[in-house]
């Protein structure tokens, strides 16, 4: 709720505690890698990213959400290769995410 609503500082203050106590919760993990990449830490958003895809290898948005990242990054080429893997994987999957 505290990312829907901008409120970075709640946010960071809730997730980190909570990713001591459960460091495998990919979830989290991600809602930690937008909020990086909403204050521009790139290299933080894409290693938190890549372990969340590490702990959840199908989930598709975590993937596209990386790939956005890269991206932004400068690495476009590494972008359209995880976007390509996701389409092999997952056809309609792409239809589904807004880039925003």
């Amino acid at each position: 709720m505290a990312l829907n609503e901008n409120r970075l500082d709640v946010a960071e203050r809730i997730l980190k505690p909570h990713l001591k106590e459960d460091p495998f919760d990919a979830a989290a993990i991600r809602m930690l890698a937008e909020l990086a990449a909403r204050i521009g830490r790139w290299r933080d958003a894409e290693n938190l990213l890549r372990r969340a895809v590490e702990l959840a290898p199908s989930w598709t948005a975590a993937k596209a959400n990386l790939a956005l990242v890269l991206g932004r990054m400068g690495r476009p080429a590494e972008a359209l290769e995880l976007l390509d893997d996701i389409f092999e994987e997952e056809p309609e999957g792409l239809t589904r995410f807004d880039a925003r």
